[in-house]
Protein backbone atom coordinates (compact mmCIF):
# COMPACT_ATOMS: atom_id res chain seq x y z
CA UNK A 1 0.00 0.00 0.00
CA UNK A 2 1.60 3.27 -1.22
CA UNK A 3 1.39 7.25 -0.22
CA UNK A 4 -0.90 8.70 1.66
CA UNK A 5 -3.33 5.53 2.50
CA UNK A 6 -0.03 4.25 4.56
CA UNK A 7 0.12 7.33 6.64
CA UNK A 8 -3.56 7.63 7.32
CA UNK A 9 -3.92 3.77 8.41
CA UNK A 10 -1.10 3.26 10.35
CA UNK A 11 -1.66 6.88 12.26
CA UNK A 12 -4.81 4.98 13.61
CA UNK A 13 -2.65 3.14 15.71
CA UNK A 14 -2.58 6.76 18.28
CA UNK A 15 -4.95 5.66 20.75
CA UNK A 16 -7.06 7.66 23.58
CA UNK A 17 -6.77 10.65 22.16
CA UNK A 18 -8.28 13.67 24.04
CA UNK A 19 -10.66 15.90 22.75
CA UNK A 20 -9.55 19.49 21.30
CA UNK A 21 -9.83 22.74 23.31
CA UNK A 22 -8.84 26.05 23.68
CA UNK A 23 -4.92 26.41 24.34
CA UNK A 24 -3.22 29.93 24.75
CA UNK A 25 -3.23 33.22 23.81
CA UNK A 26 -0.54 35.76 23.90
CA UNK A 27 -1.42 37.02 27.40
CA UNK A 28 -2.02 33.79 29.02
CA UNK A 29 0.70 31.51 30.45
CA UNK A 30 0.43 27.66 28.85
CA UNK A 31 -0.59 25.19 32.07
CA UNK A 32 0.17 21.54 31.38
CA UNK A 33 -3.53 21.18 30.58
CA UNK A 34 -2.95 23.54 27.51
CA UNK A 35 -0.76 20.42 25.54
CA UNK A 36 -2.97 17.66 26.18
CA UNK A 37 -4.79 16.15 23.18
CA UNK A 38 -3.51 15.22 20.04
CA UNK A 39 -0.88 17.01 17.72
CA UNK A 40 0.19 16.41 14.13
CA UNK A 41 2.48 17.04 11.19
CA UNK A 42 2.13 15.55 7.97
CA UNK A 43 3.36 16.14 4.13
CA UNK A 44 1.75 14.07 1.29
CA UNK A 45 3.44 15.61 -1.78
CA UNK A 46 1.92 12.34 -4.37
CA UNK A 47 2.08 8.55 -4.15
CA UNK A 48 5.85 7.53 -4.24
CA UNK A 49 7.49 10.16 -3.28
CA UNK A 50 10.28 9.64 -0.90
CA UNK A 51 8.74 12.98 0.97
CA UNK A 52 5.83 11.85 2.35
CA UNK A 53 5.91 11.48 6.10
CA UNK A 54 4.13 11.79 9.23
CA UNK A 55 4.43 12.72 12.84
CA UNK A 56 1.41 11.97 15.37
CA UNK A 57 1.47 13.05 18.84
CA UNK A 58 -0.96 12.19 22.16
CA UNK A 59 0.19 13.84 25.49
CA UNK A 60 -2.18 13.05 28.22
CA UNK A 61 -1.83 14.26 32.01
CA UNK A 62 0.81 12.41 34.48
CA UNK A 63 -0.38 14.57 37.60
CA UNK A 64 0.99 17.81 38.76
CA UNK A 65 3.48 19.18 36.27
CA UNK A 66 3.96 15.81 34.36
CA UNK A 67 2.55 14.68 31.18
CA UNK A 68 3.16 11.44 29.12
CA UNK A 69 1.74 10.06 26.36
CA UNK A 70 2.64 8.36 22.99
CA UNK A 71 3.84 8.77 19.69
CA UNK A 72 4.06 7.10 15.75
CA UNK A 73 5.64 7.83 12.88
CA UNK A 74 5.43 7.19 9.22
CA UNK A 75 8.62 7.94 7.36
CA UNK A 76 10.04 7.30 3.52
CA UNK A 77 6.00 7.27 2.10
CA UNK A 78 5.95 4.19 4.82
CA UNK A 79 8.98 2.55 4.77
CA UNK A 80 10.19 3.66 7.99
CA UNK A 81 8.08 3.31 11.34
CA UNK A 82 8.55 4.27 14.66
CA UNK A 83 6.77 4.66 17.80
CA UNK A 84 3.50 2.66 17.98
CA UNK A 85 3.44 2.07 14.44
CA UNK A 86 6.43 -0.52 15.28
CA UNK A 87 5.68 -1.00 18.62
CA UNK A 88 1.71 -2.37 18.43
CA UNK A 89 1.72 -2.87 22.13
CA UNK A 90 3.14 0.44 23.37
CA UNK A 91 0.85 2.35 25.07
CA UNK A 92 3.14 5.32 26.16
CA UNK A 93 6.56 6.26 24.78
CA UNK A 94 6.96 9.72 25.60
CA UNK A 95 7.59 11.03 29.05
CA UNK A 96 7.85 15.12 30.37
CA UNK A 97 7.92 17.78 32.78
CA UNK A 98 6.63 21.03 32.52
CA UNK A 99 9.05 23.93 33.11
CA UNK A 100 8.52 27.34 32.23
CA UNK A 101 6.26 27.15 30.05
CA UNK A 102 7.82 24.47 28.23
CA UNK A 103 7.36 21.21 27.98
CA UNK A 104 11.02 18.84 28.11
CA UNK A 105 10.03 14.91 27.21
CA UNK A 106 11.83 11.75 26.96
CA UNK A 107 11.29 9.49 23.93
CA UNK A 108 11.72 6.10 23.70
CA UNK A 109 11.62 4.64 19.96
CA UNK A 110 10.01 1.90 18.65
CA UNK A 111 11.99 0.41 16.37
CA UNK A 112 15.09 -0.63 17.67
CA UNK A 113 16.06 -1.18 21.64
CA UNK A 114 18.68 1.48 22.58
CA UNK A 115 16.79 4.14 20.34
CA UNK A 116 15.73 7.47 22.75
CA UNK A 117 15.38 11.21 21.99
CA UNK A 118 15.39 13.98 24.07
CA UNK A 119 12.77 17.18 22.78
CA UNK A 120 11.39 20.34 24.28
CA UNK A 121 7.91 21.78 23.43
CA UNK A 122 6.22 24.86 23.64
CA UNK A 123 3.06 26.48 22.27
CA UNK A 124 3.10 28.62 19.51
CA UNK A 125 -0.71 29.99 19.56
CA UNK A 126 -3.73 28.06 20.10
CA UNK A 127 -3.60 25.70 17.64
CA UNK A 128 0.63 25.00 16.75
CA UNK A 129 3.17 23.18 19.00
CA UNK A 130 7.02 23.68 18.60
CA UNK A 131 8.54 20.04 18.79
CA UNK A 132 12.76 20.45 18.90
CA UNK A 133 14.45 18.02 19.30
CA UNK A 134 17.84 18.12 21.83
CA UNK A 135 19.57 14.77 21.68
CA UNK A 136 19.01 11.67 20.30
CA UNK A 137 20.54 7.95 20.91
CA UNK A 138 20.17 5.59 18.40
CA UNK A 139 18.27 5.44 14.96
CA UNK A 140 14.88 7.21 15.92
CA UNK A 141 12.49 8.27 13.26
CA UNK A 142 11.04 11.85 14.74
CA UNK A 143 11.11 15.20 12.98
CA UNK A 144 14.64 17.43 14.46
CA UNK A 145 12.38 21.12 14.52
CA UNK A 146 8.65 20.93 13.19
CA UNK A 147 5.21 22.92 13.96
CA UNK A 148 2.81 20.32 14.68
CA UNK A 149 -0.81 21.42 14.57
CA UNK A 150 -3.37 20.70 16.77
CA UNK A 151 -6.03 17.96 15.38
CA UNK A 152 -9.46 19.07 16.72
CA UNK A 153 -11.24 16.07 14.83
CA UNK A 154 -10.96 12.29 14.35
CA UNK A 155 -8.43 11.22 11.70
CA UNK A 156 -10.15 11.03 8.44
CA UNK A 157 -9.36 9.24 5.45
CA UNK A 158 -8.10 10.58 2.41
CA UNK A 159 -5.83 13.39 1.02
CA UNK A 160 -8.01 16.18 3.14
CA UNK A 161 -6.44 15.38 6.22
CA UNK A 162 -2.84 16.04 4.66
CA UNK A 163 -0.95 19.10 4.13
CA UNK A 164 0.51 19.85 0.67
CA UNK A 165 3.87 21.93 2.16
CA UNK A 166 6.17 20.92 4.75
CA UNK A 167 5.45 22.68 8.40
CA UNK A 168 9.44 22.50 9.33
CA UNK A 169 10.47 25.36 11.11
CA UNK A 170 12.80 26.02 8.16
CA UNK A 171 10.01 26.59 5.67
CA UNK A 172 8.85 30.02 7.73
CA UNK A 173 9.14 33.18 5.71
CA UNK A 174 12.23 35.17 6.56
CA UNK A 175 11.05 38.34 9.20
CA UNK A 176 7.93 35.93 10.84
CA UNK A 177 6.58 37.76 13.40
CA UNK A 178 4.77 37.65 16.97
CA UNK A 179 3.43 40.79 18.18
CA UNK A 180 1.17 41.46 21.63
CA UNK A 181 -0.51 44.70 22.80
CA UNK A 182 0.46 45.91 26.49
CA UNK A 183 -2.00 46.55 29.50
CA UNK A 184 -4.34 48.90 30.83
CA UNK A 185 -2.56 52.61 30.52
CA UNK A 186 0.08 51.35 28.27
CA UNK A 187 -2.35 50.21 25.87
CA UNK A 188 -0.48 52.23 23.55
CA UNK A 189 2.11 50.02 23.34
CA UNK A 190 2.85 46.96 21.91
CA UNK A 191 5.94 44.74 21.32
CA UNK A 192 6.86 42.44 18.15
CA UNK A 193 9.33 40.06 17.50
CA UNK A 194 10.61 39.49 13.88
CA UNK A 195 12.69 35.93 13.83
CA UNK A 196 14.62 35.25 10.40
CA UNK A 197 14.61 31.30 10.33
CA UNK A 198 17.20 31.40 7.81
CA UNK A 199 20.03 33.76 9.22
CA UNK A 200 23.77 32.83 8.60
CA UNK A 201 26.33 32.55 10.68
CA UNK A 202 26.96 35.66 13.32
CA UNK A 203 23.78 37.58 11.69
CA UNK A 204 20.87 38.07 14.04
CA UNK A 205 18.06 35.65 14.24
CA UNK A 206 16.01 38.60 13.85
CA UNK A 207 14.99 41.69 16.26
CA UNK A 208 12.36 43.05 19.11
CA UNK A 209 10.45 46.00 18.09
CA UNK A 210 8.68 48.25 20.77
CA UNK A 211 6.04 50.12 19.37
CA UNK A 212 3.90 53.13 19.87
CA UNK A 213 0.42 53.71 17.94
CA UNK A 214 1.52 51.43 15.79
CA UNK A 215 5.11 52.89 14.95
CA UNK A 216 8.50 51.64 15.86
CA UNK A 217 9.99 54.14 18.69
CA UNK A 218 13.19 51.68 19.28
CA UNK A 219 14.29 48.07 18.49
CA UNK A 220 17.04 45.28 20.04
CA UNK A 221 18.53 42.88 18.10
CA UNK A 222 18.03 38.85 19.13
CA UNK A 223 21.33 36.60 19.66
CA UNK A 224 22.96 36.16 16.30
CA UNK A 225 23.11 32.90 14.41
CA UNK A 226 25.85 30.64 15.45
CA UNK A 227 26.53 26.73 14.59
CA UNK A 228 25.64 24.24 17.35
CA UNK A 229 23.70 26.66 19.53
CA UNK A 230 19.69 25.54 19.73
CA UNK A 231 17.97 29.35 20.34
CA UNK A 232 14.79 29.99 19.82
CA UNK A 233 12.54 33.21 20.81
CA UNK A 234 9.90 31.55 23.35
CA UNK A 235 7.34 34.85 23.34
CA UNK A 236 5.85 37.93 24.75
CA UNK A 237 3.78 38.01 28.22
CA UNK A 238 2.27 41.85 29.17
CA UNK A 239 2.49 42.74 32.90
CA UNK A 240 1.30 44.92 35.28
CA UNK A 241 4.08 47.04 34.94
CA UNK A 242 5.28 46.61 31.24
CA UNK A 243 5.97 43.19 29.35
CA UNK A 244 8.46 40.02 29.88
CA UNK A 245 9.79 37.76 27.27
CA UNK A 246 11.82 34.55 27.12
CA UNK A 247 14.60 32.76 25.10
CA UNK A 248 15.87 29.15 24.58
CA UNK A 249 19.64 28.32 23.79
CA UNK A 250 22.32 26.47 24.34
CA UNK A 251 24.44 23.13 23.20
CA UNK A 252 23.36 19.68 23.07
CA UNK A 253 21.86 18.41 25.99
CA UNK A 254 22.71 22.00 27.88
CA UNK A 255 19.89 23.89 27.13
CA UNK A 256 19.11 27.27 29.00
CA UNK A 257 16.03 29.80 29.56
CA UNK A 258 16.48 33.66 30.32
CA UNK A 259 13.32 35.29 30.82
CA UNK A 260 14.09 39.50 30.24
CA UNK A 261 11.61 41.75 32.56
CA UNK A 262 10.91 45.32 31.61
CA UNK A 263 8.99 47.82 33.35
CA UNK A 264 7.21 51.52 32.26
CA UNK A 265 9.58 54.05 34.35
CA UNK A 266 9.83 57.56 33.93
CA UNK A 267 8.20 57.52 30.52
CA UNK A 268 10.40 55.00 29.09
CA UNK A 269 11.06 51.15 29.33
CA UNK A 270 13.96 49.63 30.96
CA UNK A 271 15.10 45.98 31.83
CA UNK A 272 14.96 45.54 35.40
CA UNK A 273 15.90 42.04 35.76
CA UNK A 274 16.48 38.53 34.32
CA UNK A 275 15.03 34.92 35.25
CA UNK A 276 17.21 32.69 34.67
CA UNK A 277 16.86 28.47 34.23
CA UNK A 278 20.06 27.00 34.33
CA UNK A 279 19.87 22.60 34.02
CA UNK A 280 20.86 20.20 36.48
CA UNK A 281 20.47 16.18 35.97
CA UNK A 282 17.78 14.06 37.16
CA UNK A 283 17.03 10.75 37.12
CA UNK A 284 14.97 11.08 33.90
CA UNK A 285 16.54 13.36 32.37
CA UNK A 286 17.07 17.20 32.90
CA UNK A 287 15.08 19.72 35.39
CA UNK A 288 16.18 23.70 35.73
CA UNK A 289 17.03 25.73 38.58
CA UNK A 290 14.92 29.12 38.88
CA UNK A 291 16.88 32.24 39.78
CA UNK A 292 16.38 36.02 39.80
CA UNK A 293 18.52 38.13 38.76
CA UNK A 294 17.56 42.10 39.61
CA UNK A 295 19.82 44.74 38.38
CA UNK A 296 21.11 47.50 40.41
CA UNK A 297 20.98 50.01 37.28
CA UNK A 298 18.12 49.49 35.17
CA UNK A 299 19.25 49.50 31.27
CA UNK A 300 16.84 51.06 28.79
CA UNK A 301 15.05 49.03 25.88
CA UNK A 302 17.40 50.31 23.70
CA UNK A 303 20.56 49.98 25.29
CA UNK A 304 20.02 46.25 26.28
CA UNK A 305 22.12 43.46 24.72
CA UNK A 306 20.77 40.22 24.93
CA UNK A 307 24.18 38.65 23.53
CA UNK A 308 25.78 39.95 26.63
CA UNK A 309 23.14 38.74 29.06
CA UNK A 310 23.22 35.38 27.76
CA UNK A 311 26.86 35.12 28.16
CA UNK A 312 26.21 36.62 32.11
CA UNK A 313 23.84 33.75 32.28
CA UNK A 314 26.59 30.53 31.36
CA UNK A 315 29.14 32.80 33.72
CA UNK A 316 26.78 32.66 36.85
CA UNK A 317 26.14 28.63 36.06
Amino acid sequence: MKGINIIIILSLTLIAFTSCKKSVTQSYTPSPQDYIGKWMYEVWINDTTEENKYFGLELRSAGNDSIEGLFCSVWLNGDRLDGSNADEEATTNVWGKFINDSLYVNVKGGRWEDASAKAVMRLVNDSSLLWKVISEEGEIFIPDSVILKRDCDSIKTGKENAVTEPTDTSTVQENDTSEIQLKGKLSAYSVIEKENYSCEFGEPWGDIALMKNGKTISKIKLAVCEPQRDFYFMGFDATLKGFDFTIHFGHSRWQYEQTFVFEYINNDFYLTKTIDYTPFEVEDGLDFHKKEYKLKKPIPFKNVDMEEHMALLLKRF
